[in-house]
């Protein structure tokens, strides 16, 4: 009753979902780069640590639509923010758990001087509640860090768990300490979606620390996602001016450029970074996305280029190129990109889908085969492989081969209806019917307003009287011909 009197603690019940359901839909790494943020109307919003991710996942982003729809019908699209990804505190590993302790009558007394001199009731309890917890994990805070406005991703760095416990006496704060409480307590509203509370608290913290660039990137930042576009552009022009050799607020500076589509200068402030640090590959693919969103496919190339000559063993940029050179539909720069792309980094799980799909393109479908069943074994927790080397059995009409693999995916999707029907579409045709008609009628189970699903089970149950059933086209989930389109595939 008090979920659904409540809208948004509906949200938050299935963010946590969701949250706890992104490794299996992303994949391992995916899940360590990447987090589940907030889900507003039906608009999901993942926190990504890096560019490169950050092009993974946004071209991956109508399949993993489609995956997380299949468990959470509330999703309706995604969105993608270059963003430092905080730890779920499931991910904490139980050796760190086993490390946290009671507080010692010194350390409590401790944290009461160091928060004595906040005013505000409300943030000096939050403060007070931070310090606790990083105390008992055996964190230090490093507020020289913050207040020197260091390009680092956050102020909190971990004690290597192998060593004993080191005792760090809190002092009462400086006005810099200070500074990093309001900035704490903006961190803990940003994190519930309070951006306005969070842009106010901001203000407190940059009023103390006025110099900390990093405090200017991350008010920028809050400033662009309430709508506020000058201020934040001036917020992250002050940053650049404040530390002009960090990467860090030229790329923040570019990002809310680009988002206005001021690419001129965002392009400029991305050169600026390169120049900066020649080796870095964040700017370079940055750069590279820029131009591919202006369609500009012969300068992103170009970018990529510069890139894999520095860095030729740099995976991301070989199957970025291969991406280009299948936009332009140049099919034999592909096949070598992607391939090289698989060879430097066996568990680039877009390289092996891109090279799958070109070969299908080509309609070369046993060496698209070929390479998907190469990627379930470097990937094998990846069930995205497996659907696309059963669609293609599919297709092709092997459908005893195919059923071996849509049974793998049903086992590790089992509330994909979408799995469900395919699996009895291939019985349906091998005339499996008792099998068919229990995978249709788990496929209505889970989706009962699948008309598909619901005509389905009534054709399997006809036909176990009948020699012949009806055409296999009204229950078909796959197309029944090799794609044509040149659009690249969404990435698995």
């Amino acid at each position: 009753m008090i979920v659904n009197a409540l809208p948004e603690l509906r949200e938050r019940l299935v963010e946590e979902g969701i949250r706890r359901s992104w490794p299996a839909v992303v994949g391992a790494e995916g899940a360590r780069r990447s987090r589940p943020q907030r889900l507003t109307n039906g608009l999901l919003e993942i926190a990504v640590d890096n560019s490169p991710w950050l092009h993974e996942l946004t071209l991956r982003a109508p399949d993993l639509t489609t995956r997380l729809r299949a468990q959470f019908a509330a999703i309706t699209s995604l969105r993608f923010v270059l963003t430092p990804v905080a730890q779920d505190a499931a991910s904490v590993s139980p050796s760190t758990e086993r490390r946290r302790r009671a507080l010692a009558p010194e350390e409590k007394r401790d944290i009461d001087a160091a928060v004595a001199a906040i005013g505000d009731e409300t943030l000096r309890d939050s403060a007070r509640r931070l310090l606790t917890t990083a105390r008992r994990s055996l964190v230090v805070v490093t507020l020289a860090a913050l207040a020197a406005g260091c390009a680092a991703q956050g102020p909190v760095a971990a004690v290597n768990g192998d060593e004993p416990p080191r005792r760090t006496r809190f002092v009462a704060p400086s006005e810099t300490s200070d500074a990093y409480y309001h900035y704490s307590a903006a961190q803990m509203m940003a994190q519930n979606g309070r951006f306005r509370e969070a842009i106010a608290a901001m203000e407190q913290a940059i009023k103390r620390d006025p110099e900390s660039a990093f405090l200017w990137r991350e008010m920028a930042q809050w400033l662009a996602r309430t709508d506020q576009t000058e201020p934040a552009l001036a917020a992250a022009r002050k940053a650049v001016q404040l530390a002009p050799e960090d990467a860090g607020t030229h790329l923040t500076l570019a990002e809310l450029l680009r988002a206005q589509k001021r690419y001129g200068e965002a392009e400029a402030e991305l050169e600026r970074v390169i120049t900066l640090n020649p080796s870095a590959e964040e700017p370079y693919l940055t750069l590279a996305r820029y131009y591919v969103e202006q369609k500009s496919y012969e300068r992103a190339r170009t970018v990529l280029l510069r890139l894999a000559e520095r860095q030729p063993k740099l995976a991301q940029a070989q199957f970025l190129l291969g991406r280009l050179a299948v936009e332009t539909e140049n099919w034999d720069e592909a096949i070598t990109r992607l391939t090289k792309a698989v060879a430097l980094d066996p568990d680039h799980d877009g390289a092996w889908t891109a090279l799958g799909y070109v070969y299908e393109t080509r309609h070369q479908p046993e060496d698209a085969i070929k390479v998907y069943r190469k990627a379930m074994q470097a990937n094998p927790d990846n069930p995205g492989f497996v659907e696309r080397l059963s669609d293609l059995l599919i297709r092709l009409g092997r459908f005893n081969e195919a059923q071996s693999e849509v049974e793998t995916l049903a086992e590790a999707a089992p509330r994909d209806a979408r799995v469900w029907l395919k699996l009895g579409a291939v019985y349906y045709e091998q005339k499996m019917w008792e099998r068919a008609a229990d995978s249709f009628r788990r496929a209505v189970v889970l989706e009962p307003s699948n008309l598909r699903a619901r005509y389905s089970p009534c054709s399997a149950r006809r036909s176990t009287s009948s020699r012949d059933g009806p055409s296999s086209s009204s229950i078909w989930g796959v197309p029944t011909s090799a794609p044509s389109s040149t659009t690249a595939p969404s990435r698995r």
